[in-house]
């Protein structure tokens, strides 16, 4: 029995990513070609599969290939100065508008660093990461940092701290989701931490 239970978990263990991966690509697949089924039908007659999300993909590059010229940056500053002015509809796209342009840019320091802070109370130590290293508060350099909930990264908490009350982790991003989600039981033997300032 305990080799049919080692065995059992084993299988769990080895089919819950891969099974969980590709509900999760059905679910995109079935959101965007989804999204486009009705007006596909109404063009063509009939359902193709995929056509809707292909359709999706080459919209959303064109729509790239439009805004990186000079014209397209244009428009495209214009449509969203005119969206950020819009009541109701400024609350919404304002902060994910934000998000998205932090996330994107290659020079922002936003989820580069695994830091290693006291929370939720003193002598408690949680895994965040630093999303903002650059400003001030009452002319005091601070800290921005997320601090996630497990399994799930997408929710946390963010606080504001003092540099000395942060300590940086010397693992990548991803290793440091990778001891979030898995709740703690994937984790380095040993963690250094960064004794100079990086910042």
């Amino acid at each position: 029995m305990k080799n049919f239970r080692k065995w059992f978990l084993s299988g769990i263990a080895t089919i819950l990513p891969i099974g969980i991966t590709v509900l999760v690509l059905i679910w995109v697949f079935n959101l965007f070609d989804g999204a486009l089924e009705k007006p596909m039908i109404w063009i063509l007659g009939r359902r193709i599969p995929g056509l809707g999300l292909l359709v999706f993909v080459t919209f959303v590059i064109l729509v790239g290939m439009l805004t990186s010229n000079l014209i397209g940056r244009k428009i495209a500053q214009w449509g969203e100065s005119l969206l950020s002015r819009i009541p109701l509809i400024n609350i919404i796209y304002n902060p994910i508008k934000d998000v998205v342009t932090t996330l994107s840019n290659n020079k922002s320091k936003s989820f580069q660093k695994v830091a290693l802070v006291e929370f939720p109370s003193k002598g408690i130590k949680s895994i965040g990461f630093v999303t903002n290293s650059s400003f001030t508060i009452d002319g005091e350099e601070k800290l921005s940092v997320f601090i996630p909930t497990t399994p799930n990264p997408t929710n946390g908490f963010l606080v504001i701290m003092e540099k000395s009350d942060v300590a940086l982790l010397d693992i990548p991003v991803d290793e440091g989701i990778k001891m979030v989600v898995s709740m703690g039981s994937v984790m380095k033997e040993n963690i250094d931490i960064f004794k100079e300032d990086i910042f």
